[in-house]
């Protein structure tokens, strides 16, 4: 393992995207999608760090200087920070070992998708205008989005190893069966639109 810096700190670029990012939180938290504490957001840093947001914290009042430094390789915890980092960090983790332009990764838990992907190893859309907006060139084309096995806090903790499977050809998501949505892009925002646009495509289903 590369040795990192104890005590790290964010770049002026990534202290721009972590406000967004917790903008972007709380307008998951105001739409029913993060309430309790329920959801996780991280953006990739420099030298192989992740910037994770912290457990048990609501996500309406999450902030920039609260997300944790992990690092990416080991995915451990640098020691220094007094916070723990959300429990599914891992899937996080394999979406930046997987993807390398994955510049952030929101995670929240919209119920048309928690619902729709329930029970599913797929969700496929056909004939939808929204399935342009995850990537799909014409509504007449058919977008497939893999869907993975949930898992229990113990599996959870390895599961940036299996999180290949789940990357689908086009949509920048990962579904987790009866879960949520993990989207990535370059920007908070941009992750936000993919997690929009697949909700309203699930709400069609329904």
């Amino acid at each position: 393992m590369t040795r990192r810096n104890p005590f790290p700190f964010p770049t002026p670029l990534d202290k721009v995207l972590l406000d967004e990012m917790v903008f972007v939180a709380k307008q998951c938290y105001e739409r029913g999608w993060s309430w309790g504490t329920a959801g996780n957001f991280s953006l990739r840093g420099c030298d192989g760090l992740i910037w994770q947001s912290p457990t048990g914290i609501c996500k309406g009042q999450l902030r920039a200087d609260l997300f944790i430094p992990i690092d990416l390789e080991s995915e451990l915890q640098l020691e220094f920070s007094p916070h723990r980092p959300s429990a599914e960090m891992p899937v996080h983790a394999g979406i930046y070992k997987c993807v390398r332009e994955a510049r952030c990764v929101v995670h929240t838990h919209p119920s048309a998708v928690v619902a729709y992907s329930r029970g599913k190893k797929s969700m496929t859309f056909t004939n939808e205008e929204m399935i342009k907006a995850l990537g799909v060139e014409s509504h007449e084309q058919t977008l497939s989005i893999p869907v993975l096995p949930n898992a229990n806090p113990e599996d959870m903790k390895s599961y940036s190893s299996k999180i290949q499977p789940g990357i689908g050809k086009v949509a920048k998501t990962v579904v987790l069966d009866g879960h949520g949505v993990w989207a990535w892009g370059r920007t908070p925002i941009e992750a936000l639109g993919y997690i929009e646009a697949l909700d309203i495509l699930c709400q069609q289903q329904s």
